[in-house]
Parts: C-alpha cells; sequence; structure tokens
C-alpha cells in the first residue's frame, strides 16, 4: 500500500519536513527552529520534523545554520521485491513536483533483501520516473548529478521505503565561503551548533571570541555570522527547490531582501574575533574564508602559537574560547599531545577565568589534561571520528586550584616537551610510510633529561640512560610528560 504524503489541492497547502542534522545536535535544531517562528516541531535521531507552509519551508532553507538538509518525503511504501518498488515510484503524482523537461538525480540511501545495493534502487526508480512521463508527455527528464534541477532522495528501511524531494539540493553546510577541498574537515553546520550548544549566538551577552587553533577559521566565520546576524544560505546560488513546480520565486526574492536587510553593524556591536595556528596553510586558508565570507576587518587571524600571542582581551566583558585541536591517532602523537593540552589548559585559566570554554576532541584522556571540571559534554561526528564537545565553565569551584599548581612546568621541562613533540612530528610521516612498530622517539637528546623513549606496538617505554633501566608503561594513555 503506497501513501502519498503530499498534494496540492489546498489553497494553503502545508508541508511535513524532515529537517536532517549533525547527531547530537537535534534540540539545538529545534531551538534554532523556534527563534524564527517555525514552532510546530518534534524531533528524532539526527532530524527535526516540522509542520509548516512554503513561507515556513524558505525560512528553514535560509536561516538553519545547523541542518544538513531539508526534505520534503512525498511517498511512503512497502514493497515485497524490486518491481514493488519500481510500481510504487511511478504511482507517484510526479507532475505535481516536476516536469517532463527537468534534470533529476536520485540519492538512495539503505538496502534489504530486495534492493541489495543503492545504484540499483536508484535506477529502479530513476526508470519508474522516466517511464511516468513517458506514458504522461512521450518526454523523459534526464539525469544530471551535478546539481540537477530535482534532487530526490530514496530512503529504505527494513520493508519501508519514504520518497523524498531534497529542497536543499546539496548539504546546507556549504555556505559558500570556504573553498571545495578546504583542509578543515570541521563542517559549517557542525561548527555552527557546537557554538549555540556554548552559548554563543546573537544578542548572547558575549561580545569576544578566541579559537587559539583556529585551522581554515570555521569556527571563526560562523560565530561573526551569527552576531551580525547574517543568513548562512545568503552565499549559496543553488537551491533544489528552485526547479520544484511548487516553488515560490516572489516569495522567495521577498525573504532574501529581508534577510540582506537584517545584518548589522561589528563596529556599533563591539565584537572581537580573534584566531591564531601556528601551520601556514591552516591560515592562508582562514585568511581566504574571511575573504570570501566579507568579514576582513572583523575577524583577525595570526600564524602565531597561541602560547605567544598577545590576544586584545577585555577582562571586563564576557567571552567564548573554542577549539578543535589535534586529537592524535598514535601514542606518539599522543604523548606529544598531552603538553599541548595541558598548555591549553593552562592558558585559559591564567588568561580568560570567568569565560566560558568548550573544546572539541576525540580522545577523553587528551580532554582530562584541562585542568578544569567540564559542565557537561556532547556526543558528535566529525569527519567520521567519535567526538565529544566539552564545556568548561572557568569559574572558582569549577577550575581545579591543586592541579593548575602543580602543572606549571620549569623552563627545562617545556624545552624537553617541546623537543618530544617535534621529535614525534619529524618521524611521523616515515613511521607511516614504513609501517614501523617500533621505533625511538627520543635518544637523551637534551643532558638534562637523559632518558631514551621508544615505542613498541604503541606501547611507549621509558629507559634510564644511566640507570639502564626500563619501564614499560601499560596504559598508553596515562603517558605524561611533566
Amino acid at each position: 500500500m503506497s501513501t502519498i504524503l503530499q498534494t496540492t489541492d489546498s489553497e494553503n497547502q502545508v508541508y511535513a519536513l524532515e529537517i536532517t542534522c549533525p547527531l547530537g545536535l537535534e534540540n539545538v535544531l529545534e531551538k534554532e527552529l523556534h527563534s524564527e517562528g517555525l514552532t510546530n516541531t518534534r524531533f528524532g535521531e539526527g532530524q527535526v520534523k516540522l509542520t509548516t507552509d512554503l513561507e515556513g519551508m524558505y525560512k528553514a532553507c535560509l536561516w538553519s545554520r545547523v541542518a544538513t538538509r531539508v526534505m520534503l518525503p512525498i511517498a511512503n511504501f512497502k514493497i515485497d521485491s524490486a518491481d514493488d518498488l519500481y510500481d510504487a515510484v511511478k504511482a507517484i503524482p510526479w507532475s505535481d513536483h516536476m516536469s517532463a523537461t527537468n534534470t533529476i538525480a536520485i540519492d538512495c540511501h539503505g538496502t534489504n533483501h530486495h534492493i541489495r545495493n543503492t545504484q540499483f534502487g536508484a535506477v529502479r526508480a530513476k526508470d519508474a520516473i522516466a517511464d511516468y512521463f513517458v506514458a504522461l508527455s512521450g518526454e523523459r527528464p534526464s539525469v544530471e548529478k551535478n546539481q540537477p534541477d530535482v534532487r530526490i532522495a530514496l530512503r529504505i528501511k527494513r520493508e519501508v521505503v519514504t520518497v523524498s524531494i531534497d529542497l536543499s539540493g546539496e548539504s546546507m553546510h556549504r555556505r559558500g565561503y570556504r573553498q571545495q577541498g578546504s583542509m578543515a574537515p570541521l563542517k559549517e553546520n557542525l561548527a555552527a551548533g557546537l557554538l549555540l550548544r556554548a552559548g554563543w549566538g546573537k544578542d548572547c551577552g558575549l561580545t569576544q571570541l578566541i579559537d587559539p587553533m583556529c585551522g581554515s577559521g570555521t569556527f571563526l566565520v560562523e560565530a561573526a555570522m551569527m552576531s551580525l546576524d547574517i543568513a548562512p544560505g545568503l552565499g549559496r546560488h543553488y537551491w533544489g527547490f528552485k526547479g520544484w513546480k511548487q516553488h515560490d520565486h516572489r516569495m522567495w526574492q521577498q525573504l532574501m531582501d529581508f534577510a540582506k536587510n537584517r545584518k548589522r553593524n561589528a563596529e556599533e556591536l563591539g565584537l572581537r574575533f580573534q584566531g591564531t595556528d601556528r601551520d601556514q596553510r591552516a591560515i592562508a586558508a582562514s585568511r581566504e574564508s574571511i575573504k570570501r565570507a566579507g568579514m576582513v576587518g572583523i575577524i583577525d587571524v595570526s600564524m602565531t602559537p597561541f602560547q605567544e600571542h598577545e590576544f586584545d582581551i577585555n577582562q571586563e566583558k564576557p567571552g567564548l574560547v573554542i577549539c578543535n585541536p589535534p586529537y592524535g591517532e598514535r601514542i606518539g602523537d599522543e604523548m606529544a599531545l598531552i603538553a599541548l593540552y595541558r598548555q591549553l589548559g593552562e592558558w585559559v585559566v591564567s588568561n580568560v577565568r570567568g569565560w566560558q570554554f568548550m573544546m572539541l576532541t576525540s580522545n577523553d584522556h587528551l580532554a582530562r589534561q584541562i585542568p578544569v571540571r567540564p559542565e557537561k559534554s556532547t556526543r558528535v561526528i566529525n569527519g567520521g571520528i567519535e567526538c565529544r564537545a566539552y564545556i568548561f565553565p572557568l569559574l572558582q569551584g569549577s577550575i581545579k586550584e591543586d592541579v593548575v599548581a602543580q602543572s606549571v612546568m620549569t623552563p627545562g621541562a617545556q624545552m624537553f616537551a617541546n623537543r618530544l613533540q617535534k621529535n614525534a612530528k619529524k618521524m611521523k610521516k616515515w613511521v607511516e610510510k614504513n609501517k614501523i612498530q617500533c621505533y625511538r622517539v627520543y635518544d637523551a637528546d637534551m643532558p638534562e633529561y637523559a632518558v631514551a623513549i621508544d615505542v613498541y606496538n604503541d606501547w611507549p617505554t621509558f629507559k634510564s640512560i644511566k640507570r639502564q633501566k626500563v619501564l614499560i608503561q601499560k596504559k598508553p594513555s596515562s603517558v605524561c610528560l611533566k
């Protein structure tokens, strides 16, 4: 039995949308929709369902910073064979949504006993749509994988198939300011969702934001767009609804014009956005993103280690520090990163007490190097890696003062940590290329630290040069550099 979910009989059409988002940010998306007056919602895993009219649909596309896609389900049915899929898709009144002259693309997600691979499912659906229009007018739509007029999605879950129109057309994290193939894996909508989770937003009371490891500057640009009330969809030229038959060009243009007039002045708001990174490519990418987003003069980035940079901080006003530091894939990386995370923790405690600090990482042990009790954490997926975004309130009672007092490194210890980090970074490509399992990362390079540090199958060992005694660290996650 096939159920048609959307019809065009009503003059004031109401649409039941499925708005997808990064896992863990469903309630952030729902709150964001409510702020735009879109309150008829309920959320599930990785999505929020919204019932609204055409104007509300456009607002969700134009203003949602957290959404990944805006989907319009048009049919739902059960299948017992591949022929059932063909028949049910062909029975959908496609002429309500598109014309035979439109180009289409079909994305199929999921399989079952009858549809054993997604490509087969997409081909069967394409054949059904083509045959529908041939029977209707003798013409058939052509396939265009890159920016088609209408993008169609099939979701197969066990015996149930849902067919949707992808109104966004492509992932909404693509704002248009970041060049394709950028080095940063952090997507714009994930960055925006984490900023909102950390308390940043328009009229949030925070006027200072620092990213000490800014990469391509995604946190900085997204935060500035929020504060200046710039719609994230303004920079996008391609939308899936533009080829959809029920698209109202005049209404969309009016909403676009209104959004352009909502932009606020950065100088009047007294905002400060600052970022640093020690990687030249990262800073070049961030400056390009800042330029393309129209944020030159609003966001300041510098190719400097955060430990050495003199940030312009107003101690009388609260702010937010947010960053996505490296996680460390091998034990050699983790040994070097422990020092970095400790330096980061010491820096925020020493420089921005009273602020909020959010950090995204996949490594719980590294997160524990921050000498602050986290208020809460949010599980998210970043670049296919399961991570947690920790919120650390830099307030008395949350800061572990005893740990801070003990963790201050002597100049010599800091030099040792820097040397170990440098050695690990230098050897990383060689180790990975040659599939080396046992190697020495430090060999008494500094006389005052006369030890040898070897890595055996991801287990570090420490050998005192004087005593010739080997200590095997059985728990790599507890390696410390002090």
